[in-house]
Order: structure tokens, then C-alpha cells, then sequence
């Protein structure tokens, strides 16, 4: 993709890139100012990117399959304070209006400013619309709206877009196994899930894990010990050893759109061996 990168401060555009396809754009970061994204071939923001940190670095990758960054700004993380950045990757959507790219997933952990390292979510042009200036506007505020590309086609003025997503996706099944054991399964038309419950030690545990692009199943964050998720179909096992025997195990879907599905809840089979009890002879 030929595209452009313009830096914007709060009263003008005050640089534009060439970002060559193939090669790698690489600024430093600024202070207040937001970074326009532009689809030469289109003159409108790319519909989807992917955001990944790498140390203080964002990089973006502008298409899908792509394994090279298109763009590196360095020291965008240099904050302490995550959600007091304010530097937005925008982009001009097909009904004229600008938009600020927000996470698929509706998660807030997923917005570009809030990424743990070595973290990537895909984003898109989504939530309200704002000034292509730049203005104080917490990253974190825009990633609690429910968020997809059609929701700025559902209020876009009338330039044809789709009806906003608002279905939620089906409920998790949780099996309880007669070893102790317990499996969840995400629903097919969810691409997040979320799995609570209570280790061997009576520590509460929480698993999330996320469908990437590739259809593929991941982790967020390190998992707790025992436990896998099976890449193909997002099969979290809880093996017997790393749950607590009658405990309960809480899970829901939600998807791209941000809609939730209704939890599930299963109790665990208790295979744990009762205490002995002390005899004083």
C-alpha cells in the first residue's frame, strides 16, 4: 500500500511522510500532536491497521499478513502514565468525517497508547468523530466506547453504511470433566473470551484470550500455570491439579463489536483427597 503519514499539532499540519510499500517509515515521536493516516490510492484513512509496541516503539503495519512494520514512531510509550497519552493515529473515513483508530476488540488493554510490550491488536477507524487537530483526548475514554467500523456507518450521515452490530455472540461451553478437569469453549462467532476461576491455593484466576486475524487463538498475557488454550479452536483446559476440587469456573464471549455475550458458570468436580484425620492415641 502507498500511503502518506501527516503529523497534525493542535493548529496545523506540520509535516507529511511518504511511506513507501515495502520500505519502512521511521520518525520520533512528538508531543501533542496527532498522526493522520492516508491511503494514497483512496485519499481516506486505511480501513484497518495493526498496532504493535515494541519497548518505548508503536509500529504499524498497514495490511493484514504483513510482517514488517510500515511505520515506526519511536518513544510514542515514553509516558508513565499510559492513559494520559493523547497522541491518536486518526484516519478520514468514507462519509468525510475523522476518526480516531480504536481496538477491534472493545478491549481497553488493546488501544494503542494502553499495549503491553511486545503486544499487537488490531484497530479501526471507530468511536466519535473529532478534529483531525490535535485536542485532549485520553486514549482510554475512546477504548470504553463499543467500537467497529460499522459503528461509524450506523451514524456517518447517510453516505450508505451498515446497521450498527449489536448481537452478542453465543455463550461459552464449560465441561466440568468427572477428573476434575474443566474445558471452555468459546463460541464460533466470538473472537475474545474471558475464563474466571479459583486455583488449588483459593486464588482467584482470570484467563483471556483472543482470535487474531488468522483465525488463530492466543493468550493475553502470561496464562497460570497448568492451564493451555489450544490455538486451532480456543479451547481453554484447566487441568485438575491447578483448580480448586467444587469451585466454580466463570466464562463469556464477546466479539469484534464489542458486544458481550451472557456468562456461563459450571462447578468444578471436587477429586480432592479429604484431610486424614489426626488420631492421638
Amino acid at each position: 500500500m502507498s500511503a502518506t503519514l501527516k503529523v497534525l499539532n493542535a493548529k496545523t499540519e506540520i509535516a507529511s511522510y511518504t511511506i513507501a510499500n515495502g520500505e519502512t517509515l521511521t520518525i520520533k515521536a512528538q508531543d501533542e500532536v496527532n498522526y493522520q493516516l492516508v491511503d494514497n490510492l483512496t485519499g481516506l484513512g486505511p480501513q484497518n491497521i495493526i498496532a504493535k509496541r515494541v519497548g518505548n516503539d508503536l509500529q504499524i503495519l498497514l495490511e493484514n499478513g504483513d510482517t514488517v512494520p510500515d511505520v515506526i514512531i519511536e518513544d510514542y510509550y515514553d509516558n508513565d502514565d499510559p492513559a494520559a497519552t493523547t497522541n491518536l493515529l486518526i484516519g478520514q473515513h468514507e462519509n468525510g468525517n475523522i476518526y480516531a483508530y480504536v481496538p477491534e476488540s472493545g478491549q481497553t488493554s488493546d488501544a494503542v497508547s494502553m499495549l503491553a510490550e511486545q503486544m499487537a491488536a488490531p484497530q479501526a477507524l471507530g468511536g466519535d468523530e473529532i478534529s483531525g487537530l490535535w485536542v485532549f483526548s485520553p486514549w482510554w475514554l475512546l477504548a470504553l466506547i463499543p467500537l467497529a467500523a460499522v459503528a461509524i456507518a450506523a451514524g456517518g450521515g447517510g453516505k450508505g453504511g451498515s446497521a450498527t452490530d449489536t448481537t452478542a455472540p453465543d455463550a461459552p461451553v464449560i465441561d466440568a470433566k468427572a477428573d476434575g478437569s474443566v474445558t471452555v469453549t468459546p463460541a464460533a462467532d466470538a473472537s475474545n473470551a474471558t475464563v474466571t476461576y479459583t486455583d488449588e491455593n483459593g486464588k482467584n484466576q482470570t484467563v483471556e484470550i483472543q482470535k487474531g486475524d488468522d483465525g488463530k487463538w492466543t493468550p493475553k498475557g502470561e496464562l497460570p500455570d497448568g492451564v493451555t488454550v489450544n490455538p486451532d479452536t480456543g479451547v481453554v483446559t484447566i487441568p485438575d491439579e491447578a483448580i480448586k476440587g467444587g469451585s466454580d469456573v466463570t466464562a463469556s464471549n464477546s466479539d469484534k463489536a464489542g458486544n458481550t455475550s451472557d456468562a456461563t458458570t459450571a462447578t468444578s468436580v471436587d477429586t480432592d483427597a479429604p484431610t486424614p484425620p489426626v488420631i492421638d492415641a
